[in-house]
């Protein structure tokens, strides 16, 4: 708090707050207004709070309203992302139901033709591959078979001797 010099007062220093020119309201006539004259009353002060409170409230529920709206969005989003996963599921099982038919169906059909047990080496496919055989060696009037162990392993030796060369290229390694 700041000191001023009074002449009214019987002492030569009165403490009391000073007042910045510009912030002391002035009256209409021009003259100096006192300080505490132009407070507002009671209902205006009141009606000012109202007023505050009422866009303070405002403001809340605004903010309310939009975090509201915001978070509706999110759940729309979740929803329609479960959605669709549901129905990528629901394709992947029905695709894989169909291939499963597909197989099931395939595998009666081959059990309906009896070739399901019918491997290379099933009697069936081995006597077919016999048939075939002497078929053949009657086509060609062969009476023994074409390929023996012995004709075989000088085939062998002959396309080895074949793709190393002559021996004289191949010469001695010392």
């Amino acid at each position: 708090m700041a000191l001023t010099i009074d002449s009214l007062s019987n002492s030569a220093y009165a403490s009391r707050l000073l007042q910045r020119q510009d912030q002391v309201p002035a009256s209409a006539n021009g003259l100096q207004a006192r300080p505490g004259l132009d407070t507002p009353s009671p209902s205006e002060r009141l009606q000012a709070n109202r007023e505050s409170a009422q866009a303070r409230l405002e403001q809340r529920q605004d903010l309310q309203q939009s975090r509201q709206e915001r978070l509706q969005e999110q759940q729309a989003q979740e929803q329609a992302e479960r959605l669709r996963q549901q129905r990528e599921q629901a394709a992947q099982a029905f695709e894989d139901r169909i291939g499963q038919q597909r197989v099931e169906n395939y595998l009666e059909s081959r059990q309906d033709n009896g070739a399901l047990d019918q491997g290379p080496l099933s009697p069936d496919n081995l006597a077919r591959q016999r048939l075939q055989l002497q078929a053949n060696q009657l086509t060609y009037g062969l009476s023994q078979p074409s390929a023996t162990p012995r004709l075989a392993a000088e085939a062998v030796a002959t396309y080895r001797d074949i793709q190393q060369g002559p021996m004289v290229q191949r010469g001695l390694v010392a």
